[in-house]
């Protein structure tokens, strides 16, 4: 068997993997977090711009619909197709803030599998590492003794 240091280098390195897997999981967690915060955040951001379209929709229609009536022409067609235009224009813009969002949260996903993934790569890592240390600790000592038994002639 190893001697005492020997033994302590192990116990050692395995306490070290020990911590360092612990905190990886807890590097992860605060990593999820940080993600499902940024997504509402991005969810705040697109609610106030999606409100924002509407409103200058709003005020276009509006503007649109005034100038034609004090023109006299309220109802024809210039009037109501360029009120149908700010309303197809809004539209397009509530599509692009709604894939504008969806594609943000997938990144964002996508970002904390990464880190996920790295994180468990580190673990084994340092699993491999500790089994590394202890192979040669141990594998070399055995050899050793096999040619300190055997009398040398």
């Amino acid at each position: 068997m190893g001697t005492g240091l020997e033994i302590a280098l192990v116990g050692l390195a395995a306490g070290g993997t020990v911590a360092s897997v612990q905190q990886g999981r807890q590097a992860r967690k605060e990593s999820a977090k940080a993600r499902k915060a940024e997504q509402r955040l991005q969810n705040v951001r697109a609610a106030r711009e999606r409100r924002a379209a509407v409103r200058e929709a709003r005020l276009q229609r509006a503007q649109i619909q005034s100038g034609a009536a004090q023109s006299g022409v309220a109802t024809s067609s210039g009037a109501v197709q360029g009120a149908g235009a700010v309303g197809t224009q809004l539209a397009s813009n509530l599509s692009f803030l709604d894939q504008s969002s969806a594609l943000t949260n997938q990144i964002s996903l996508f970002r904390q599998r990464s880190a996920d993934a790295s994180g468990r790569a580190s673990t084994y890592s340092a699993v491999s590492g500790l089994a590394m240390q202890g192979a040669s600790l141990f594998g070399g000592k055995g050899s050793e003794e096999e040619s300190e038994e055997k009398p040398s002639e």
